[in-house]
């Protein structure tokens, strides 16, 4: 909490008259106040430039106060999701008792509620967040990695043999995908490209499009439809395969790989397009996830 109130007071040097949490006079100040770059930058219905988080960090060399941003969105972030509501969950016995819900997703995976325990961060300050969570006497804590399970799920109903073979070898699948995309050896994938893709290769299981690609190549959209089109042409068999998972879309439901169902409202019940997309955005997850 000191920490986040000192990164206030670095911000307010630089732009003493805008509140660091308001997004539309943050935005305001950034592209025409301090004049940043809007190349590649989103521009919502309001007319306000994006200040997400890849927006951001495109710009961060730009100017000092946007790292400062960053780092403040980060630990308020911990202060208002985590460490707030953690404590005020703690019951009288100094515990805390979460209920875990399978069917509180749409998709039929676990959630967890009263706290949320699964979005915990895992690195930099998240690990002593961890710290804290101390098991019973007599008792562990165990912890199960399901390890890039949804992209492996997307690869296997997508019927792609390249990535198929990569998992059944136990691969890095980030690094290999990267591999390809980039034209580097695995071992010379560094650690911010690996994460990079590992977005990528997430996103695509949301229906994600050629934006995944805007941290590649500094917002330049142009170039991120090209690593796009490079992506599926490594790939063959994979855009085949997010298009068959989209047609659920047309049919009103979801079916995973097991054949569990979830019934949902067909594409052609609207006209809109950012709802038509939302659609088969869901198609695609639904199938995954579930």
């Amino acid at each position: 909490v000191r920490y986040e109130k000192k990164l206030k007071k670095k911000f307010a040097k630089y732009l003493p008259d805008v509140a660091i949490s308001c997004t539309q006079p943050l935005s305001k100040a950034l592209f025409e106040t301090l004049k940043l770059s809007t190349d590649g930058v989103k521009c919502g219905k309001s007319g306000f430039y994006s200040t997400d988080e890849t927006t951001l960090n495109m710009l961060s060399d730009a100017h000092p106060v946007v790292p400062i941003i960053l780092e403040w969105r980060k630990y308020n972030k911990l202060i208002t999701t985590y460490t707030g509501s953690l404590i005020s969950c703690v019951k009288e016995d100094g515990r805390i008792h979460a209920t875990f819900d399978q069917f509180g997703a749409g998709t039929g995976r676990f959630s967890s509620s009263g706290p949320n325990l699964q979005n915990i961060p895992t690195n930099g300050i998240g690990k002593k967040i961890r710290k804290c969570f101390v098991a019973k006497p007599g008792y562990s804590f165990i912890s199960f990695d399901y390890k890039q399970v949804e992209f492996v799920v997307l690869a296997v109903m997508a019927n792609v043999p390249k990535l198929c073979e990569a998992i059944r070898q136990g691969l890095d699948i980030h690094r290999f995908t990267a591999s390809f995309v980039l034209n580097k050896p695995m071992e010379k994938i560094t650690e911010i490209e690996r994460k990079r893709m590992k977005a990528v290769n997430f996103g695509m299981v949301y229906g994600g499009g050629a934006g995944l690609f805007l941290e590649f190549v500094e917002g330049d959209w142009d170039k991120a439809h090209e690593l796009y089109k490079k992506y599926f042409d490594s790939f063959p068999g994979l855009a085949d395969g997010i298009w068959e998972l989209k047609k659920y879309a047309y049919k009103g439901y979801n079916e995973t790989y097991f054949h569990r169902r979830r019934l949902l409202q067909p594409i052609y019940t609207t006209d809109e397009s950012w709802a038509r997309a939302s659609k088969f955005r869901l198609a695609v997850n639904g199938n995954v996830q579930g």
